[in-house]
């Protein structure tokens, strides 16, 4: 008698698992930054372990947000921030293609972000700004700011601000990048004015963190609205 090859309902169902468990461990630890880190580390550390493929945990990337409920702010705003994990954990990073309510992907959102004239100098602020961070040179960093800004992230209040974010493994600031895949031109509290909404990863010896940017056109160029530290 013939023996069936069960070798992929096997693989099928090793990936059908692990999906399962991240969902409900992401569910279970939602709001909390570092379990969140860790949950997703697991993830893509247990499916290498069991041979799946980056491309195959990468395809499972949006079932997972779906099911866990992101927002699409924050399903673009966590895969970043898997982007930068995995680089840094495992040396290569998943395309983190994400469906949005809106069925727009990631790729599909930069597609759209090319097309916008504004998009370069958007990078170009919000990079200048990362860089200037990483440099601690918080004085220049802070003029990029809006006057509204201004007043309230003076540049002792941006320091504070950075080395609280890395208060847990302290150390310099080695690589900074914006995540053009991540660019949002419309977004749930997106006020009259906006350009977009910027994600922009500082990497550091062991850690992988970030500064979200909301951008605006003023007088006197493109400047910094909204800043929130830390990823999602």
């Amino acid at each position: 008698m013939k023996r069936r090859d069960t070798s992929s309902q096997t693989d099928k169902g090793s990936v059908d698992a692990l999906v399962r468990d991240t969902i409900a461990a992401l569910k279970e630890v939602r709001g909390d930054v570092e379990a969140t880190k860790a949950a997703w580390l697991r993830y893509f550390r247990q499916g290498l372990a069991a041979k799946i493929t980056v491309e195959e945990l990468d395809r499972h990337l949006p079932e997972i947000a779906r099911k866990v409920r992101y927002t699409a702010e924050q399903s673009f705003r966590v895969l970043s921030m898997i982007r930068g994990m995995y680089a840094i954990n495992f040396g290569e990073k998943p395309s983190v293609r994400v469906e949005s309510n809106e069925s727009l992907s990631a790729s599909e959102g930069t597609d759209s972000a090319v097309e916008t004239s504004g998009e370069g100098e958007n990078i170009q602020v919000a990079e200048e700004f990362g860089k200037l961070i990483a440099e601690e040179d918080y004085v220049a960093a802070h003029r990029l700011l809006t006057r509204g800004a201004q007043k309230a992230h003076s540049p002792a209040k941006l320091k504070k601000a950075v080395k609280t974010m890395i208060a847990y493994d302290p150390g310099p600031i080695r690589e900074v990048e914006v995540m053009t895949d991540t660019i949002l031109f419309d977004w749930p509290d997106k006020e009259p004015g906006d350009l977009a909404w910027v994600y922009v990863s500082l990497v550091g010896d062991s850690y992988v963190e970030a500064v979200s940017l909301v951008l605006v056109e003023e007088a006197d160029g493109t400047r910094i609205r909204q800043l929130e530290w830390g990823r999602p």
